[in-house]
This record gives structure tokens, C-alpha cells and sequence, in this order.
């Protein structure tokens, strides 16, 4: 019944998998189990989704000379009512007694498969090792994977009447804790209850090691256990929200999940715990600190109440004006609530939230980040400090005639986000005031080529001279030529797909400009090199007049080659043919 929480931490997760799966491999008997790695509960979930998915090669089970295992990618998702069913009966490993109401899931999408009815029997589409996985209250959940009995057994049981034994172990080491939550009047919610728990012990129980809780004093596990425990904590992570019952200890501090009215969950170690839960739609919250212990099976009764909201107004430190569109969130792991924005008048409601108080993280586009703890029931005032700003003016104009463009769209923006926009004066001018520590200058003008810049160390005015966007008006306002023409095979065909480039003598490197980084829009999109149509045309643009020769690039003719021709800038040089 857990929600999906955190970001996935690959590299302790493959550290994890590692310390794990080395000693489910270690050909040991009974005995104490190693204590893992430590690993974050996002970790843990990585892991989880890692072993549904994919085919697990144990350590030492490969001969030496053996090749190394290949990885494929998880395939898609196959039709279940194209599937083979094959008949399962789900009973206690030790007692044989059937397991009603137990549930077959698909782990690799979660999708339910089937429940099993009063005898412990399901039919279910019969799915490739290590997809099949059974989850019922008091047991360890069971995962089959390829090669073992239970995927021979279902393998077989395709072309057999009768139902194929499944065994679960039982649960017989953690704590089971019924919690209740109840509104002011005694009643259950009506709405969904998210919650959290968070052990307050000062060295908190991990998931990590097998749980003692329930066991004599220097008890021994049987590694069968060990290896059905080990999976139970990872398949916990991979289970739809309402099976999810596990608290993982230190690994769950984060962990969040969801009631309709009670649950029931099951905890790793005994100890002192605080459940702090929210109905946001009813608007109710509380906290309760309770002791886990043999025994005190519960019902713990947490009472939720209305009004636990946290409120504030966000002002500017330096004008003590009211500060807008500023978001604030609750910076606590576990119980996300969307964030709100403050109104006009700088003033936010966040909530509901569990405790007295809450840290809260609020951030504004021209402000510094503030984080501070807000108590329920007051109005706390924050007070940002504004971001160091910077100014970026200049002057935006069209090649060649250099005369200022008005009304030319420029903006300034960090990782593109536009923090600051205006549109050019009469003079082309511009000047913009950014908060970006590292903004880009973006200039576009109908009819022109786009301009981006790097906003580096000051300058003192940012010229952008904007070369027009068409080749035709490139031609016309003589800054370029451009040569048409097509080329033929022997027999007066024309040649499709090859290339004809553009050779001279008189080739010069283009310049930047000094002290600046242009990105886009300082030079000018030549063509000296281009493909042939299907009829054999091409078209190519060149920024310097003077003698030039064309050649067929087919991996015979060389530059030598090539037809000589004339470029006048301005001018348009038409039909020329080139023969291949």
C-alpha cells in the first residue's frame, strides 16, 4: 500500500545487489546471517525492479570456461489472453493447508493475474521465468524463477488437469500492527489516508538483516528462510500500493503509504515509532509516537484532525513588497503535497500537514531559495533576499545596411527558461535586467536569421547584425551568390543523390567576435556542398565572389577537375550542367 517515492541511487543499488546475491550464493548452511550493505529505500526499489525483470545469475553456479551472461532488454508486455493457464494451488509450506485469498501478480507490470478462491486454486496465463510472483497476508512473498521447481512445475502443469502445489512460507518473524485512523468524531475517514513511519530509535532496525524480533535469544536461520526473506524485502518494493505492508526499518524511513480507515502493517524490529498521516482531500492530519512490540498487535488509533495547515506571506527583504508566483513546498521525505504558489498578495495555505511544524523550502525566479520552519496556526513571514542582477543592452540591426530593427523580439534565458523579454525601440535598442548567472541572448526578427549568444564576461553594448533568413534575399541585397544547375550521366540522365561541391582557391576561415561567444547567427548558413535531387538539380550558396570550380564528389573526379565558373556576389548562375 506503499506510493513511489525518491530518485533511484544506481550505484548503491548495484552495491547492494552485489552483497546480496554473493551470499544467497555462498554454498553455506545455517547459520548467522552477514549484515549487508546499508542502501536508501529509492535504492531498494531499483534493486527490486532489477530481480523482476530480469533473469538472476547467481555467483559460482558457471564453470569457468563458461561465457558470460548476456543481458537483453525486458521485452514488451505479452497479451495474457493469448497465454497458455495453467491451474495453481497455493498452500503453507509447513501445514499444507491451502492459502485463500492469496494473489498472483505479474512482476515485471505488477498486473494482477488471479486470487485464489477458498481452496487456495487460481488459474493464471502462464508467464516466462521470473514474471510470476504470489503475495498473501502472513507469508513471504514468492517470486519464480527460471529454472527452479515451481517454474518445471507450472512449465508442466500446462497439459495436466490438475492444479500444480505451490508453497509459501509463512511469515512468522516480523510484527504485525493493525493502525486505525480516525477522524475528531471517532469515524473512519472518507477519504484516502497517506502516511508515514518513522522509527525515533536511536540506532533504527534495518531491513537489510533477517528480523529477531520473534526469535529465541542466538536462534539460527535456515537458509531456505534467509534467501525467502531476502526476496520478500525486494518484491515489497514492486508490489501495487495496497499489498505493500512492510515497514523496511532504517531502509523505509521515507517510505510512504495509504489507508482507506486501517491497515495493517508488519515491521522488521520492535521499538518506539511515529505515524504521521494526512487525508488531503478531507483536509485532516495528526501524528501518534507508539511502541512496536510481541504482542501489541494494536489497533493503534491515530486521530486526525481539521485546520493543520501552514500559512505564511512572502515578502521581499529589501522593499518589503509582497512577492508573487513564488512556490513553497514542504521539505519533508515522505508525505509530498503539491506545492503552493503564493497569490498577489504574497500569502500561501499548505497543507494539511501531520506535525506542529514543518520545514518549508520556497523559491522564487529572482529571489534567493529560503528554507525555514513554519509552525500550524500562525502566519509566518519569509523574507527573501534578491538574486545579484545584471543588465545586457544593445543593438540589433540588418545585414548589409546596418540599419536598426524595431520591434525585434530579444530575450534572456538560462537553461532555456526565458527569464526576461522585451522587444527592441525605434533604434533597435535594448536593455534587459536578467537574475541569470549564466543567461543566453536570444534575438529573432520576422524575415531574419535567429541570433543566440553566450552572456559571458560585460560588454558594454551587444551589436547583433542579423543576416536575412532566405537565400533570395541574401542574393538580393548582394551579401551572397548562388549557383543552380544539374548534373547528368552520359547518356543525358540525371544523377539523383550525389554530391557537387564547391571549391576555391581563396578560402578564408571566418571570424568570431572579439570577446564574445555567438552561438547562432554570426555566420551565414552557406552551401558549398549539397546533394542532388531526383532530377539531378542542386543548388549552391557562396559568400565570396571570384573564380570557383564545381565538382561531382564520386570518388574519381578531383578538384582539378571541376568546372571552372565565375561568382558575382548579387547574382543568381543558372543551368550549369555537370556531367558524371
Amino acid at each position: 500500500m506503499r506510493l513511489g517515492t525518491g530518485v533511484v541511487a544506481a550505484g548503491a543499488g548495484a552495491l547492494l545487489a552485489l552483497g546480496l546475491w554473493l551470499w544467497l550464493s555462498n554454498p553455506r548452511g545455517p547459520g548467522a546471517l552477514p549484515t549487508p550493505p546499508e542502501a536508501d529505500p529509492a535504492t531498494q526499489r531499483a534493486l527490486a525492479q532489477t530481480m523482476a525483470a530480469r533473469v538472476v545469475e547467481r555467483v559460482g553456479e558457471r564453470g569457468a570456461d563458461a561465457a558470460a551472461p548476456t543481458r537483453s532488454p525486458v521485452e514488451p508486455q505479452p497479451d495474457l489472453a493469448a497465454l497458455p493457464t495453467v491451474k495453481v494451488r497455493l498452500r503453507d509450506a509447513h501445514s499444507g493447508e491451502p492459502v485463500a485469498a492469496a494473489r498472483a501478480f505479474d512482476a515485471q507490470g505488477t498486473r494482477a493475474l488471479g486470487v485464489a478462491d477458498a481452496a487456495g486454486e487460481l488459474a493464471l496465463p502462464l508467464l516466462p521465468g521470473g514474471r510470476v510472483m504470489f503475495v498473501a497476508d502472513g507469508y513471504f512473498t514468492k517470486l519464480v524463477q527460471p529454472g527452479d521447481d515451481d517454474a518445471a512445475a507450472l512449465q508442466a502443469g500446462v497439459t495436466k488437469p490438475t492444479s500444480v502445489a505451490v508453497d509459501l512460507l509463512r511469515d512468522d518473524y516480523t510484527l504485525p500492527v493493525t493502525l486505525q485512523f480516525v477522524d475528531g468524531g471517532g469515524a473512519a475517514p472518507t477519504s484516502a489516508v497517506r502516511f508515514v513511519i518513522r522509527c525515533l530509535d536511536e540506532v533504527p532496525p534495518t531491513a537489510g538483516s533477517f528480523p529477531r524480533a520473534r526469535l529465541p535469544q542466538g536462534a539460527k536461520i535456515e537458509r531456505e528462510v534467509a534467501e525467502a526473506w531476502q526476496r520478500h524485502v525486494l518484491l515489497a518494493q514492486v508490489l501495487p500500493s495496497e499489498l505493500a505492508n512492510l515497514h523496511l526499518g532504517a531502509l523505509g524511513q521515507g517510505q510512504s503509504f495509504t489507508a482507506l480507515g486501517s491497515t495493517r502493517l508488519r515491521f522488521v524490529d520492535s521499538g518506539t515509532y511515529r505515524v504521521e498521516a494526512i487525508a488531503p482531500e478531507a483536509s485532516l492530519a495528526g501524528s501518534l509516537d507508539f511502541r512496536v512490540a510481541q504482542g501489541n498487535a494494536g489497533p493503534i488509533v491515530v486521530q486526525l484532525t481539521p485546520g493543520r495547515f501552514l500559512r505564511g506571506i512572502v515578502l521581499d527583504a529589501n522593499s518589503q513588497a509582497p512577492i508573487a508566483g513564488a512556490l513553497v513546498r514542504v521539505a519533508v521525505e515522505g508525505l509530498a503535497l503539491p506545492p503552493a504558489e503564493t497569490s498577489a498578495a504574497g500569502t500561501f495555505a499548505l497543507g494539511p500537514v501531520a506535525l506542529p511544524s514543518a520545514p518549508v523550502r520556497v523559491t522564487s525566479r529572482r529571489h534567493l531559495d529560503l528554507e525555514a520552519s513554519v509552525a500550524v496556526g500562525t502566519e509566518q513571514r519569509l523574507l527573501l533576499t534578491p538574486r545579484p542582477t545584471r543588465a545586457v543592452q544593445g543593438v540589433v540591426r540588418l545585414r548589409p545596411t546596418l540599419q536598426p530593427i524595431a520591434g525585434a523580439e530579444v530575450a534572456l534565458r538560462e537553461a532555456g527558461v526565458v527569464d526576461v523579454a522585451a522587444k527592441t525601440g525605434a533604434d533597435g535598442g535594448f536593455r534587459l535586467v536578467t537574475v541569470a548567472a549564466a543567461p543566453e541572448l536570444l534575438v529573432r526578427a520576422p524575415g531574419c536569421l535567429t541570433w543566440l549568444e553566450a552572456i559571458h564576461d560585460p560588454v558594454d553594448s551587444y551589436v547583433c547584425d542579423l543576416w536575412p533568413a532566405d537565400a533570395s534575399a541574401r542574393v538580393a541585397a548582394g551579401l551572397t551568390a548562388v549557383v543552380e544547375g544539374r548534373v547528368q550521366a552520359s547518356d543525358g540522365k540525371p544523377v539523383a543523390g550525389i554530391p557537387v561541391q564547391l571549391f576555391t582557391d581563396d578560402l578564408q576561415m571566418p571570424e568570431g567576435i572579439a570577446g564574445r561567444a555567438v552561438l547562432e547567427g554570426h555566420l551565414l548558413p552557406l552551401r558549398p556542398l549539397v546533394i542532388t535531387g531526383d532530377d539531378g538539380a542542386f543548388t549552391l550558396e557562396w559568400g565570396r565572389g571570384g573564380p570557383v570550380r564545381l565538382v561531382v564528389t564520386d570518388g574519381v573526379t578531383t578538384a582539378a577537375d571541376g568546372v571552372p565558373i565565375t561568382l558575382v556576389l548579387g547574382q543568381h548562375t543558372r543551368d550549369i550542367v555537370l556531367r558524371r
